[in-house]
C-alpha cells in the first residue's frame, strides 16, 4: 500500500464580487501540493501546474499561508493493479497463454488439510517456493486466498467479469499456483465450474504477490469459458 500526503495550504485569489459591507475582497480557491511519495506522482505534478496556469490566465493571486488541512489519500500500489489479460488467462487455464508468462501449478491429487482456529487451510503439497492455498471460514464467510503470511479476502475481491466473487466450491479440487510474468508473480487459485459442454468455464481468484512490508493481496475474481481463449489448446 502506498499513500500520497497532500499538504494543503490556503490560497486566495483576488475577486471583483463585493461582500455583504461593499468591498472587493478574497476567496480561496486553490491549494498547494507536497507530496512526498506515490507511483502517480509525476501525472499529479503535471496536473498541478496545469492548474497553477490556469489560476494566472484568471489573473488568481496565490498567496501561501500556513498549513491549514493535512490530508493523506490512499492509492493503489503496483501490487494492487489490475493484472493483464494474458495473466488471467493463463491462470484459468494452468498454463502460458503468451510469451514472457511462467505458469507453475501444485500437482492435483496431493493436497494439505489442516485445521486451526477458525479455518481449515487447504494447500497443495507439491509446489515448490512458496504455499498458496485456501482458508475456508469456520464461522462466516470470510474465506481467504493465502501466499505463506498474506492474506487476499473473497469478500474484497474485484470482479473482473458480471459474476459476483464467490468461495470456492469444493476446495480439494481447485487448481492453486504461480504465474509469473517479467518481474511480478500473482497467486492462482482456479476451479472449475461447469460439468459436460459447460465444463472449460473456470473461475479463478488472481492477484499480484503483497510487497515485503504489504499488509494483504487485492484478489480479482474472473469467470469465463476457457475455449473461447486464443491460447486454449484442446487436449
Amino acid at each position: 500500500m502506498c499513500g500520497l500526503f497532500v499538504l494543503l495550504d490556503r490560497c486566495q485569489e483576488k475577486t471583483t464580487r463585493k461582500d455583504r459591507s461593499g468591498t472587493k475582497g478574497y476567496r480561496n480557491v486553490s491549494v498547494h501540493l507536497r507530496i512526498h511519495r506515490g507511483p502517480w506522482r509525476n501525472d499529479i505534478l503535471e496536473i498541478w501546474e496545469r492548474m497553477a496556469e490556469d489560476f494566472q490566465r484568471k489573473g488568481a493571486q496565490v498567496m501561501r499561508f500556513a498549513p491549514s488541512v493535512f490530508l493523506l489519500v490512499g492509492c493503489y500500489s503496483v501490487a494492487h493493479a489490475q493484472p493483464p489479460q494474458a495473466v488471467i488467462e493463463s491462470c484459468l487455464l494452468g498454463y502460458s497463454t503468451a510469451a514472457g508468462i511462467s505458469v507453475v501449478m501444485g500437482a492435483s491429487g496431493h493436497q494439505v488439510v489442516e485445521d486451526v482456529p477458525g479455518y481449515r487451510l487447504t494447500w497443495p503439497e507439491r509446489l515448490p517456493g512458496v504455499r498458496v492455498g485456501y482458508a475456508v471460514s469456520k464461522g462466516g464467510d470470510n474465506d481467504y486466498v493465502f501466499v505463506d503470511r498474506r492474506r487476499g479476502y473473497i469478500r474484497t475481491a474485484i470482479p473482473l467479469t458480471r459474476w459476483k466473487p464467490a468461495p470456492l466450491e469444493v476446495p480439494l479440487r481447485a487448481g492453486y499456483g504461480v504465474v509469473t510474468q517479467g518481474t511480478s508473480r500473482y497467486v492462482c487459485v482456479v476451479e472449475s465450474t461447469g460439468q459436460g459442454s459447460a465444463a472449460f468455464v473456470m473461475a479463478g481468484y488472481i492477484g499480484r504477490f503483497a510487497p515485503a512490508k504489504g499488509k494483504g493481496i487485492q484478489l480479482y475474481y474472473a469467470v469465463a469459458d476457457t475455449k473461447t481463449f486464443k491460447g486454449f489448446k484442446p487436449d
